[in-house]
C-alpha cells in the first residue's frame, strides 16, 4: 500500500488547472464567505475539476487534510461516476494524495451527499439561505434550512463536516446533522436519526430503544436488534461504538487495532453490513457479524438463493428439471434467476415450490414505541416460510424472493 502525502489544507478553493495548484492554495482563507459571485456550475471542462484513471469526475470545491502522513483529505463539489455521470451529485468524498497531488488512481468514494436522486447544475453560497443548488431548469432542487440565520462563512473540516458559519463562528448547520448511509470518527447518531443504504435497500435507526436494522421490504422487516433502554445517541470513535443511554452506562463495541486510523463506518448497499474501515478504505470490523451468522443477512445469496453454512445454492431441480439457474457461476451470492420467467398468460402451468427445513427472517411484531412506520405486520402463527410464498397472492405483500437459509 502507497502512504499518501497529504498537505494541510482548510477549504482550500482550487483555481488554477493542474494539481501543482495546490500548493499555490495553502494561503486561501479558512472558509469562503457568501457574496453575489459565490457560485459554482458542475461543467467537467473548468480548470478545476479532475478526470480520474476509472473514468468519474469532480469538480473540486473545498478540500479539506491533515498534515498526518496516513490520513487522507475530504473533498466536496460535484461529482459523477463512470457509469451515471448523466446524473452529477453535490456532494463530500474521500480523496487520496500522492507527492501533494490528487491521486488520479484512486477514485473517489462519496461519503455524504444532498442529492442523490437529482441533476445538480448549479451550487450557490448565499448569506440568507445558505447554500442553494439547482437543477438544469433552474429550479431549487435542494437547500439548507437555516430559517431566519445569516451565514457569514463555509468549512470543510478535517473529519468530512460540512459547515455553514455565522458571525460568531458558531455552527448553523452541518452535514454530519444529515447522515446518509456513512458515519465519521466522532459523528452522532441521535434517537431519531438513522442510516440508509446507497438505493435504500437497508436502514438502521437509532430510538430511545436502542438501535436496528431493516431491510425495506413491504413491510419492512428487522434483521438486526441491538436494545438499550432509553438510548440517547450513538457515536462512533476510533477503536469502538458507543451507545448512551439515560439510565445506564456506555455500552461499547470494541474494534480491532490495526496499523492505520479508523474513519468511516458505513452501511453497505448489498446485504446490509454495517462495517467499520480505516483510512485507506481497508475493512477492519463488521459490526452485526457479532449478532448475525454469515447466512443471517438478509439477501446474502441474492434473489432466490438459499444459504447452507455461508454457501450460495441455487433450490433443488424437481423430478430432474431445473428451475433456477444461477445469475453468474463464479459469483453464487448474485443469487439466481427463474429459467422461464413466470407469465400471468400461463398461469395454468405454475406449481408451488415447497422448500424444506429452511428458515426465514423473524416474522416478529415489534413494540408499538419501536418505529411506528417500520411496525411489522405478522402472519398467523401457523405460517410456514412456504406458505408464506403462497400467501403472496392473498394480499400479505411478503417478499420471498430475497435469500433463505438452511
Amino acid at each position: 500500500m502507497c502512504i499518501s502525502r497529504v498537505v494541510l489544507l482548510y477549504l482550500v478553493l482550487f483555481l488554477t488547472p493542474s494539481c501543482p495548484a495546490l500548493v499555490a492554495a495553502l494561503q486561501a482563507p479558512s472558509y469562503l464567505t457568501p457574496n453575489a459571485s459565490t457560485s459554482w456550475t458542475n461543467s467537467l471542462s473548468v480548470p478545476d475539476s479532475v478526470k480520474f484513471d476509472d473514468g468519474s469526475f469532480a469538480r473540486i470545491i473545498l478540500v479539506s487534510g491533515s498534515s498526518d502522513e496516513v490520513y487522507g483529505a475530504c473533498g466536496c463539489g460535484f461529482y459523477c461516476n463512470q457509469t451515471s455521470c448523466n446524473t452529477q451529485l453535490f456532494a463530500i468524498f474521500s480523496l487520496s494524495y500522492q507527492s501533494g497531488k490528487i491521486s488520479k488512481s484512486d477514485s473517489p468514494k462519496v461519503l455524504w451527499s444532498a442529492n442523490p436522486s437529482i441533476n445538480a447544475t448549479t451550487l450557490q453560497l448565499t448569506s440568507k439561505k445558505g447554500l442553494v443548488l439547482k437543477d438544469g431548469n433552474g429550479t431549487t432542487a435542494w437547500s439548507t434550512n437555516i430559517g431566519s440565520k445569516s451565514v457569514t462563512g463555509l468549512n470543510l473540516t478535517d473529519m468530512c463536516n460540512l459547515q455553514l458559519l455565522d458571525d460568531k463562528s458558531a455552527t448553523i448547520w452541518q452535514s454530519y446533522d444529515h447522515p446518509v448511509n456513512t458515519l465519521f470518527v466522532g459523528q452522532k447518531l441521535v434517537a431519531g436519526q438513522q442510516l440508509t443504504s446507497l438505493g435504500g435497500l437497508f436502514s438502521l435507526h437509532v430510538t430511545r430503544q436502542g438501535f436496528f436494522a431493516y431491510i425495506n421490504s413491504i413491510p419492512p422487516q428487522r434483521f438486526f436488534t441491538l436494545a438499550v433502554n432509553k438510548t440517547r445517541y450513538v457515536q462512533f470513535l476510533k477503536d469502538r461504538l458507543y451507545i448512551f443511554s439515560d439510565v445506564s452506562s456506555s455500552l461499547v463495541i470494541p474494534f480491532p487495532s490495526t496499523n492505520f486510523s479508523n474513519r468511516y463506518m458505513r452501511l453497505g448497499a448489498d446485504n446490509g453490513h454495517l462495517k467499520v474501515f480505516d483510512i485507506y478504505w481497508g475493512e477492519v470490523y463488521d459490526v452485526f457479524k457479532t449478532n448475525i451468522t454469515s447466512c443471517g443477512f438478509p439477501r446474502v445469496c441474492g434473489n432466490y438463493g438459499i444459504c447452507t453454512d455461508g454457501q450460495c445454492t441455487c433450490p433443488r431441480p424437481i423430478n430432474a428439471t431445473r428451475y433456477f439457474q444461477p445469475i453468474e457461476e463464479s459469483q453464487p451470492e448474485r443469487g439466481c434467476s427463474l429459467i422461464t420467467p413466470l407469465s400471468c398468460d400461463a398461469s395454468k402451468n405454475h406449481i408451488l415450490f415447497e422448500l424444506q427445513n429452511i428458515t426465514y427472517f423473524p416474522f416478529t411484531q415489534d413494540p408499538p414505541s419501536i418505529i411506528p412506520d417500520l411496525q411489522h405486520r405478522a402472519p398467523p402463527r401457523n405460517m410456514t416460510p412456504t406458505a408464506a410464498v403462497a400467501a403472496i397472492d392473498n394480499g400479505l405483500k411478503i417478499d420471498m424472493q430475497s435469500s433463505l437459509q438452511v
